[in-house]
């Protein structure tokens, strides 16, 4: 088993993957502490199980939340900063998008055609978008 799976000591969700496979072959040798050695590096902040693995350990709701949201920062990074970082812009209308790729001789662009035309004018600004379909969205203001 230590050769299939190896110990080299500080490898990421190894411990964890190494606790689980024991489990599956039915080695209960050092079970105890093999479960121990897990909820102490997630409580030392270390990622050393996938969060599943948590819930066959005798590991706490805390615990697992630690767990879940180590792996899930590690795995899923933020990819860029929000978009929208809170600043207000005051209009005179709300600008309401309709994005499609129908706006052509379609049933959808003849049905939101009658939808567009009956907007209130004073509070709303229709705002119809063509998205081509193409292989990547090239999006343009019709």
């Amino acid at each position: 088993m230590r050769q299939a799976v190896g110990d080299p000591p500080g490898r990421r969700i190894r411990e964890g993957v190494r606790l689980l496979a024991k489990m599956q072959i039915c080695d209960w040798a050092d079970l105890d502490a093999r479960c121990q050695s897990v909820v102490t590096g997630v409580r030392q902040g270390r990622r050393v199980a996938a969060p599943p693995v948590l819930l066959a350990t005798p590991a706490t709701a805390a615990d697992q939340l630690t767990c879940a949201r180590a792996y899930s920062a590690a795995r899923f990074p933020a990819a860029s900063p929000p978009v929208w970082e809170g600043t207000r812009y005051r209009h005179d209308k709300i600008k309401v998008a309709y994005i499609s790729s129908d706006f052509r001789e379609h049933p959808v662009s003849y049905l939101l055609a009658g939808l567009i035309e009956r907007h209130d004018g004073r509070g709303l600004q229709p705002w119809p978008s063509l998205c081509e379909p193409t292989t990547t969205v090239k999006c343009a203001a019709a």
